[in-house]
């Protein structure tokens, strides 16, 4: 929809001026608004000003009033005071002025008299009368009330005004300027000007008509000075939180602390929910305050104005500006127009790079016109380096051509070879392999056979030390058999020596049995005893002989075992060198196991080496031809490319031909 340069334009000034006007409406509801509705306070708290200083004027009257009858009343008699008193309260003949007193201290005026006061204020006409309520017994005594306290306590010459009263003497309400009275330096009494309420009136209602709101002059305290259009009827001496019910402004004072400002401004809402403005102005030197309730709205009445008629200024002057720049807009774009025709022209003229746009006076547009007339013979040269560099680049295209073909030829031969010493490598692995294994298996076999030849040799070691032992044990059987023999050599001579004694004892006893016979039957027992005798030598003779030839047996036993011994001596001998010759045999063959192992394990290490690094280069010769297959692959692409680019150069040519330069 808005395609076009010329309705986005002119849709955007409307919205250009749409924003100004909401723009120009928030500033002034944001920022004028509330200054015009802060001044519109302002006067209306400059009104409430003014107000107060007329109070201000008219008490300062009466503190002039006051000052004059202070200053005169002690050159006067007691008697005088009385005559000229109500002269001096009606100098001015001001209805205000509701009347006054001499208030003297205890005894001053009349020795011994307490409450010697004079007193006048006016009647229903208007006269001065006297009163003498505070000099009677049932009035309480006046120099305890508060506005005499005031009075005596000011500084001298200046009123203290009472709050706002009512009290026996009089049904009027009012306040008095309390002033004390000197005779030289001693204070005499008090001086006192009653002004009646009345007259905040007529300054509130003629306010009240000026600003467009209630007005209502009010104690700290809340109580009420003046009536106001707020409430209805005699409001006067009552305090606000007692109407704060009855009317907006007693509402807002009522939840105000008066006693401690001077002056604020608020909005707040009113009884019946309205949006209300609170002012409140203190007067000074007085205990009193202003207050005014404004509606917000009249406030805001001004600002309102003033906005309305910006507006009637502004919306006009933004349409015709409007107008203005759509008319400056339309002549702008009738000119890109025409140059847009020109530039069409241009390129609908079989590229003809020589033609140029026309220029015109110089501005703007001209000057876009001379930078494309520049572009234009920038293009034209560029277009002749194109038209020249593109046969060059034809002919370098043809020879990357003719290279990616011989390089395709080549890589694919260098794929067949790299298939056949992955062949070979694969076949190289396997054989390692098979190696390896041999190897293992032979190192295994070997290291069996070392076992054994271990176990061998701790047999043949064994027997050697059996034999060892044997041959110990041979040598102490061959020494004990020549103690033996020895001993038996030592026998035998013994035997001979029993077997002569036994002859003698034979021969002893044959010896006895002779003399026994001789004796004869004295002899018999003798003959028993030499016979028994000769009997056991006998038996010794013949034990004596089987002894000895036992040992001669045993001798030859003896010597029979020793040969035997040393047989076996000799033959465990032989035995025992014929072991050692094993025992070193064994060494030597398990010292050739242990190198044939070792060979064995380097054999099977250098195969399994060998196969991991045929492994590992088979995993090579595989990545290599993964590679060449790729550089194949890649070349066959720019083989391709090499003829996408030839074409596309044709092409290039063919348009750069199409361009017209010279």
């Amino acid at each position: 929809m808005l395609t076009r340069l010329k309705s986005r334009y002119n849709f955007s000034l409307a919205i250009f001026v749409i924003f100004m006007i909401v723009v120009t409406l928030t500033s002034l509801n944001a920022f004028v608004a509330p200054k015009l509705a802060s001044m519109e306070g302002d006067l209306i708290s400059q009104e409430l000003t003014l107000i107060g200083n007329d109070i201000q004027k008219e008490l300062a009257q009466v503190q002039a009033q006051q000052r004059a009858i202070t200053q005169l009343v002690p050159e006067l008699s007691s008697d005088q005071i009385d005559a000229q008193l109500p002269a001096l309260l009606d100098q001015y003949g001001e209805l205000k002025v509701f009347g006054g007193g001499i208030w003297p201290l205890p005894g001053e005026r009349t020795s011994g008299r307490d409450r010697h006061s004079t007193f006048y204020h006016r009647d229903s006409q208007g006269r001065m009368i006297v009163n003498t309520y505070w000099n009677s017994a049932e009035a309480p005594p006046y120099y305890n009330e508060p506005w005499y306290q005031n009075g005596r306590n000011s500084p001298r010459g200046e009123c203290a005004w009472a709050k706002a009263y009512e009290d026996d003497a009089s049904a009027e309400p009012r306040t008095n300027c309390a002033m004390g009275i000197y005779r030289g330096s001693q204070l005499y009494g008090v001086a006192t000007i009653d002004v009646t309420l009345g007259f905040f009136n007529e300054l509130v209602a003629e306010s009240e008509q000026h600003i467009g709101g209630d007005v209502m002059v009010v104690e700290r305290d809340g109580t009420i000075v003046s009536n106001s259009g707020a409430v209805r009827g005699d409001i006067v001496l009552q305090n606000v939180s007692n109407l704060a019910s009855r009317g907006s402004l007693t509402k807002a004072l009522a939840n105000e602390d008066l006693g401690r400002v001077e002056s604020f401004r608020q909005p707040y809402q009113g009884v019946e929910g309205e949006d209300l403005t609170l002012l409140v102005v203190a007067i000074d030197g007085t205990p009193w305050v202003l207050a005014a309730s404004v509606p917000t709205e009249l406030l805001q009445r001004q600002s309102n104005g003033l906005i309305k008629l910006l507006l009637a200024f502004q919306v006009p002057l933004l349409l015709v500006l409007l107008i203005v720049i759509a008319v400056v807009l339309q002549r702008l774009l009738a000119r890109l127009n025409r140059l847009r025709t020109s530039i069409d022209d241009l390129s609908a003229g079989e590229a003809d790079l020589t033609r140029r746009l026309p220029t015109g006076k110089g501005d703007e547009l001209d000057d876009i016109a001379s930078s494309t007339n520049g572009f234009i013979q920038y293009l034209q040269g560029m277009i002749k380096d194109i038209a020249g560099a593109s046969g060059r680049i034809d002919q370098s295209m043809a020879s990357l051509q003719d290279g990616a073909t011989n390089s395709r030829q080549i890589l694919e031969a260098h794929v067949g070879e790299t298939d056949q010493v992955v062949t070979a490598i694969t076949e190289l692995s396997a054989t390692s392999d098979d190696v390896a294994k041999d190897a293992n298996r032979t190192a295994d076999f070997v290291s069996q056979v070392s076992e054994q030849a271990k176990e061998s040799q701790a047999l043949v070691r064994q027997a050697t030390d059996a034999m060892d032992s044997l041959l110990s044990r041979i040598d102490g059987v061959t020494a004990g058999s020549d103690r033996m023999r020895a001993v038996v050599d030592q026998i035998t001579p013994m035997l001979g020596t029993i077997s002569d004694i036994a002859d003698q004892t034979n021969l002893l006893a044959l010896n006895a049995a002779i003399e026994a016979a001789r004796a004869g039957d004295q002899g018999r027992g003798f003959a028993v005893v030499a016979d028994e005798v000769r009997a056991l030598a006998a038996r010794t003779r013949q034990s004596t002989e089987e002894i000895d030839s036992r040992l001669t047996d045993l001798t030859k036993g003896m010597e029979q075992m020793v040969r035997s011994i040393e047989e076996t001596r000799e033959s465990s001998g032989a035995a025992s060198e014929a072991n050692e010759r094993v025992n070193r045999g064994l060494d030597e063959v398990a010292s050739a196991v242990q190198e044939i192992q070792q060979l064995s394990a380097q054999i099977a290490t250098a195969a399994e080496e060998q196969s991991s690094v045929s492994r590992q280069v088979d995993a090579n010769m595989i990545s290599i031809r993964h590679m060449v297959d790729d550089l194949v692959a890649q070349g066959e692409t720019n083989e391709r490319a090499t003829a996408d680019m030839i074409e596309a150069n044709h092409e290039l040519v063919s348009r750069v031909r199409g361009f017209r330069t010279d």
